[in-house]
């Protein structure tokens, strides 16, 4: 699968000031990010809007919580470890898109740790769908 990678404008900022810690690379964080389309996560579907990604607790490292600033619901995310195959100097977000649909792949921080959430049944369906060389992906972020 070729992936395309774009920028799109997008105000994440990382509050907090512990160290992510081998077990997980949100560790003491709070991210703060502007999504400015739909996209769909662990098969719940969420509006473009303002969300605040967080640890919900510090003896679960692999679940997160992402919360709409804009409506104030709260979705709890299942996540994998993931380590950057190259440097990572800014936070991003990473999104697989096929057509316009967008599923949420992976939240890196700059110390090239980061989390990667699993394909969900809908994203295996429209990438199926789609075809092999169909695929884009979209990442989104600033640096802290």
């Amino acid at each position: 699968m070729q992936r395309i990678l774009f920028a799109v404008a997008l105000g994440v900022g990382l509050v907090g000031l512990a160290t992510p810690s081998h077990a997980s690379a949100l560790s003491g964080e709070r991210i703060d990010v502007k999504v400015p389309f739909a996209f769909e996560v662990g098969g719940i579907d969420l509006p473009a809007g303002r969300y605040v990604v967080q640890q919900t607790d510090i003896h679960a490292p692999e679940l997160l919580t992402l919360e709409s600033r804009d409506t104030g619901r709260t979705v709890l995310l299942l996540t994998d470890s993931g380590y950057a195959d190259q440097p990572v100097r800014k936070a991003h977000m990473v999104f697989d898109r096929y057509g316009n649909q967008r599923f949420l792949r992976a939240l890196w921080l700059p110390n090239e740790q980061g989390v990667v959430f699993n394909m969900s049944p809908a994203e295996i369906r429209a990438a199926h769908a789609a075809g092999p060389e169909a695929a884009s992906g979209a990442t989104t972020g600033t640096s802290r």
